[in-house]
């Protein structure tokens, strides 16, 4: 727990202990050694008078270690437990059970929390490989994107970071891994463009050195309602939804790209087979329709014009609103040779 070495973040979290308590430390290991010389050094008032372990007893730091197994919670001979562990959900649930409540969890803030997740793990795009273009691109995304209607995702853009880290990636690996010099991208379920708006980026950067030469989006949005002919039983709730959506704002978001985007308004499966310009394989495919039967179509139209090493990303595989969608989507690739790696942001990914 490397926030440990900030004595100054601990001592913050150590403020609501009362001068002159009697304190246990719960966690053996390096993170309650690192705890008990902050303790020592910086707060002389408290007395560290044992350790608790959730597996192990003996000795640490001249003070007993004691099993949880070995306690009696009813009797504890301490003012109150602090407890300094990476594994602080597991043993808050542990106390809880035991009606403890005399514990004070000291832990790092998330890393990051928003779009359905919370870490306390360093985040991809902080000191990572090859993330200046992404860091660029959410930077632009805040000062100088525009939506068409009001949705909570707008609200705050830092939320969305995971997510868009996930499609830049994903991006990135089909320009590497598909091997293609025309690089043809296509997204089902765009919006006001933001995750359209991160592919091209990372597009334009690597076709800056060279590879792709040149690349190909085709958007595929209603920008309208999502209407009941679209949906089964179980998502008739969503009808109605998105229906502020405006093109033309879109194309104001990503009027930089406008000679290498291609736009097919209207409802999947139809904008499918419309007779505008298809494309004829694809590297890259982005589905986030909110809706099974859609992505189905969308599925059965490009899986076929999957380049080798391409990727196929879905928004809302992991999300239990969208349960039908997550099965919809299993079901397909049942029986492909593909691989499905699904993320805690509620994405996945389909390597090809």
């Amino acid at each position: 727990m490397k926030f440990l070495l900030d004595s100054s973040k601990i001592l913050k979290l150590l403020e609501p202990v009362p001068r002159d308590s009697s304190i246990a430390l719960y966690g053996a290991g390096r993170s309650g050694k690192d705890l008990f010389r902050i303790i020592e050094k910086h707060r002389k008032d408290l007395k560290v008078t044992f350790f608790i372990d959730s597996f192990a007893s003996g000795h640490l730091e001249n003070r007993k270690v004691f099993c949880k197994d070995e306690l009696d919670f009813d009797n504890l001979e301490c003012d109150l437990v602090l407890v300094i562990s990476s594994s602080w959900q597991e043993i808050s649930s542990f106390l809880d059970t035991q009606n403890f409540s005399k514990y004070l969890l000291i832990k790092k803030e998330p890393s990051f929390s928003g779009w359905g997740l919370t870490t306390e793990a360093t985040v991809p795009w902080k000191d990572g490989i090859g993330n200046d273009t992404f860091l660029r691109t959410h930077k632009d995304l805040k000062s100088g994107f525009k939506f068409s209607g009001h949705h909570y995702i707008s609200d705050n853009l830092d939320n969305t970071m995971y997510r868009h880290w996930v499609l830049a990636f994903a991006v990135k690996y089909a320009i590497q891994f598909s091997n293609s010099s025309d690089m043809v991208l296509a997204e089902c379920g765009v919006c006001d463009g933001m995750t359209a708006f991160f592919a091209l980026r990372e597009l334009e950067s690597a076709s800056m050195q060279g590879t792709p030469r040149s690349f190909t989006l085709h958007l595929y949005d209603s920008w309208g309602p999502m209407i009941e002919d679209y949906l089964s039983e179980s998502e008739l709730g969503l009808a109605g939804e998105y229906g502020s959506l405006d093109i033309a704002q879109v194309k104001l978001n990503l009027e930089a790209y406008r000679d290498h985007v291609i736009f097919h308004p209207g409802y999947i499966p139809e904008t499918l087979q419309d007779g505008r310009e298809q494309p004829s394989k694809v590297d890259f495919l982005h589905i986030d329709l909110n809706s099974a039967g859609p992505t189905l179509a969308a599925l059965d139209h490009f899986f076929p014009k999957m380049s080798r090493g391409g990727v196929i990303v879905f928004d809302d595989y992991g999300l239990d609103n969208y349960l039908e969608t997550k099965e919809t989507v299993d079901s397909f690739f049942s029986d492909k040779k593909g691989l499905l790696m699904a993320y805690p942001t509620g994405q996945a990914l389909y390597f090809v």
